[in-house]
């Protein structure tokens, strides 16, 4: 947090407030420091909440509805692909792997980045479905992938 704080905007958020509507071209990424927040999906005549998120979570999971990346904030740290998604285990290139001197003997891990140790999963990743249930199979086996990744 200390990190995307000097370019954030602080401001209280009223309660039943929309911070963002489906269709709506600008997405803005939320911290929530205090309170909780409720991410709800839109269907005829009702809205079905799909999660909430409490202090020192942050909004990320609406953070791609309608698939434009929201990756500037990485500042070159990993690979992105010409549509600014990150790019991580066969999408990274040669080139890619050199310029992060990956230190290993192995090739990425699926779903993790040219930094050793780093996943990325969902909708920002390159090549993802951009559906939640694929997002969350795919945070399911970063889990894995981590355990994995810190034994070596």
């Amino acid at each position: 947090m200390a990190r995307i704080a000097p370019s954030a905007e602080r401001r209280p958020v009223r309660r039943n407030e929309v911070l963002w509507e489906v269709g709506a071209p600008r997405i803005d990424f939320y911290v929530i420091l205090s309170g909780s927040i409720e991410i709800v999906q839109p269907l005829p005549g009702r809205e079905e909440s799909i999660t909430v998120q409490g202090p020192r979570e942050f909004t990320g999971d609406v953070d791609l509805i309608g698939a434009d990346p929201n990756t500037a904030w990485l500042g070159g740290c990993v690979a992105l692909d010409d549509k600014g998604f990150v790019k991580t285990g066969n999408d990274l290139s040669a080139q890619d792997l050199a310029k992060a001197r990956w230190p290993l003997a192995r090739s990425p891990y699926p779903l993790e980045t040219m930094l050793p140790g780093l996943f990325a999963a969902g909708d920002v990743r390159a090549g993802s479905v951009k559906r939640i249930a694929s997002a969350v199979g795919e945070a399911a086996a970063c889990i894995q992938l981590v355990h994995k990744a810190l034994q070596e």
